[in-house]
């Protein structure tokens, strides 16, 4: 039934846009999720807004590269601003979308091969996540924000397999202990 379904590509949103040092964006903008997630929740909802846009504007076959960009920026824009008014309900979808990304992300390093078997881990994913974020917990917040961005910067390596697996899980426990502030001075 689900068969002919395939995710996206993650690092082909930034590429298509032909912006000068795309890679260099996507990375920043992932280290920025990765160590400063939770302080700035918001502006990781408008980056997943701007990635949901430029996406939804691709999908509908927009042919300007600049109106893909436009749209996306509003998109960005558009969350980023629902984030702040209605945190709870845009959190729980936030946390279902990065769920999904994540998945789309690591499924075929995780040998999940069908694409029926990854829409199935991408909605399980998603739930997961959005669960975490449904708690809306400091802490929730760490961990999403964490991976997500552990997974933004590693979609520009040329990192496979488990070792692609295994870097993830350490940006992603760095990011968390950062965002705790294990490493701060008390």
């Amino acid at each position: 039934m689900f068969d002919d379904l395939t995710l996206p590509d993650r690092g082909a949103v930034f590429n298509s846009l032909n912006l000068p040092h795309a890679e260099v964006i996507f990375v920043v903008l992932g280290i920025g999720c990765l160590v400063a997630g939770k302080k700035l929740w918001w502006v990781v909802i408008g980056i997943l807004g701007f990635y949901l846009g430029v996406q939804g504007a691709e999908a509908l076959g927009t042919a300007s590269q600049n109106m893909i960009f436009i749209v996306g920026t509003i998109a960005g824009a558009i969350a980023a601003l629902l984030a702040r008014s209605f945190a709870n309900i845009v959190g729980i979808i936030a946390g279902f979308v990065i769920g999904g990304y994540i998945a789309a992300s690591y499924a075929a390093q995780l040998g999940i091969a069908s694409p029926g078997q990854e829409l199935v881990f991408f909605i399980l994913l998603g739930i997961i996540f959005a669960q975490f974020m449904h708690a809306g917990t400091d802490f929730a917040i760490i961990i999403v924000t964490s991976i997500l961005g552990a997974a933004m910067v590693l979609d520009f390596t040329t990192l496979s397999g488990q070792a692609r697996v295994s870097v993830l899980v350490l940006l992603a426990v760095v990011g968390i202990l950062i965002q705790a502030g294990v490493f701060s001075k008390k």
